[in-house]
């Protein structure tokens, strides 16, 4: 029944109600929509199942694809995917501390003004390609002699020349990724500014931006990475009904796929779910079940979470790159030390730098080689090698000299890092948008 149905039954309600006498009702209207809310949840929650059963060929489904060039098309026949509806299995890390000691040391960079279009007046950098070709970033402009930061716009840098394209309805948060050819993928919000974010995927490819479809049985889609293929990984989920803050339901992983094969493909079963961060060198999707669990989605459509290994009861991943994927843990579920983690999904070693402590902060990245970058309350950004050495990312010239006004959270494989300085009070802008070119 449409919404214009159910508001003429209403209203033909209300007007019988006016014109009848009826005796006064015992019944508890309370409990009755109670009952009411938690059917729908369940009506809900089975569509949503039989959905992703049909995604997987249990039952025919029929879906757009998006080719290369970005031109929608029929889906071609292929291969029913592989997704395990058995139990989620564990992984095993090998931990290696790394006692390292933050000194005062700081970086040889290449430091570079960030070219921006000219109608715009600071950017926000969301992701860069591992070769350091493309970098692409939210941008606020200004229209009608008036800064505007939430429109939509967003910069596609290609080897340093920008290019500015639109989102329609975009979202205030969550990170724009793109890959090697140039192609940028994201997230956007069906309801800006009302209080309820329905979210749904983007990508712009070719100088054109095309929606993302929507799994089906599911409300809304956050899109996490792009591979270098262009693919794109995300999760879908469930909207809590109209009128409750809970109870939409859990995250499903989902694919959508570059290659005319359509999408998006849920890469688990509803129970096995969880929230993408990033996909590995084989293909290995790598994310968060909770707040404090790493969890993976594997080619062969098997699933597994990573067993805490001795001495740590919380652990978090944010960044994935080749076989390295960057995040913290903890010795406790109190307000203990986060420090930095980084762990090779490939050989199972985790690198643990007690001394290096994240606080619990998400700004880190990690290069297919292992550099990392971190960002710390207390030492600012610093670049972490894989032979152990760290180094502090250097103040532009012109820009306040205090570690906590630098901020640069991408890196490329050949060791560019992208990101803003402040530049005290007295700048027009407050911040400037720079390159750093740390090493090869």
């Amino acid at each position: 029944m449409s919404i214009e149905e159910d508001q003429g039954t209403a209203r033909a309600l209300h007007a019988l109600l006016h014109e009848t006498t009826v005796p006064p009702s015992r019944a508890d209207i309370g409990e009755a929509v109670r009952q009411g809310r938690r059917a729908e949840r369940r009506r809900r929650g089975a569509a949503a199942t039989a959905a992703v059963l049909a995604v997987l060929g249990v039952v025919g489904a029929t879906t757009a694809v998006l080719g290369r060039s970005g031109e929608a098309r029929p889906e071609p026949a292929r291969p029913t995917p592989v997704v395990s509806p058995g139990p989620v299995g564990t992984v095993t890390a090998e931990v290696e501390t790394v006692p390292v000691t933050v000194t005062d040391r700081t970086l040889e960079c290449k430091i570079s003004p960030l070219t921006l279009p000219a109608e715009t007046l600071q950017v926000h950098v969301r992701g860069i390609d591992p070769t350091g070709r493309f970098v692409v970033g939210a941008a606020a402009i200004m229209a009608d002699r008036r800064p505007r930061s939430a429109d939509g716009w967003y910069v596609l840098w290609d080897r340093k020349t920008p290019t500015l394209f639109k989102v329609p309805n975009p979202a205030r948060l969550g990170a724009a990724v793109v890959n090697a050819e140039g192609v940028v993928a994201g997230t956007g919000n069906d309801n800006p500014g009302n209080g309820m974010v329905r979210e749904f995927g983007w990508v712009y490819r070719n100088g054109q931006v095309q929606r993302l479809p929507m799994l089906p049985g599911y409300d809304a889609a956050h899109v996490a990475a792009i591979t270098e293929q262009g693919d794109v990984v995300g999760h879908a989920y469930r909207l809590p009904p109209e009128g409750e803050m809970r109870g939409g339901g859990g995250a499903v992983p989902v694919r959508w796929r570059a290659d005319g094969s359509g999408g998006p493909w849920p890469l688990s079963t509803p129970e096995n779910g969880g929230s993408p961060v990033g996909v590995t060198r084989d293909g290995t999707v790598v994310g968060r079940h909770g707040f404090d669990k790493i969890r993976i989605w594997r080619p062969d459509g098997t699933t597994a979470d990573l067993q805490m290994p001795p001495g740590i009861v919380r652990t978090a991943g944010w960044h994935v790159s080749g076989d390295w994927v960057a995040g913290y843990v903890a010795a406790s579920d109190a307000q203990s030390p986060t420090p930095l983690m980084r762990w090779n999904i490939h050989t199972g070693t985790m690198y643990v730098y007690p001394n290096i402590d994240s606080q619990g902060n998400l700004g880190m990245a990690v290069t297919s080689t292992g550099r990392t970058i971190v960002s710390t309350p207390e030492d600012g950004f610093l670049l972490v090698e894989p032979d152990g050495s760290v180094g502090r990312l250097p103040t532009p010239p012109g820009a306040e000299d205090w570690p906590r006004k630098v901020d640069a959270n991408v890196i490329s494989d050949n060791g560019l890092l992208v990101g803003s300085a402040y530049l005290g009070p007295s700048a027009s802008e407050g911040t400037g948008d720079y390159t750093w070119q740390c090493g090869g």
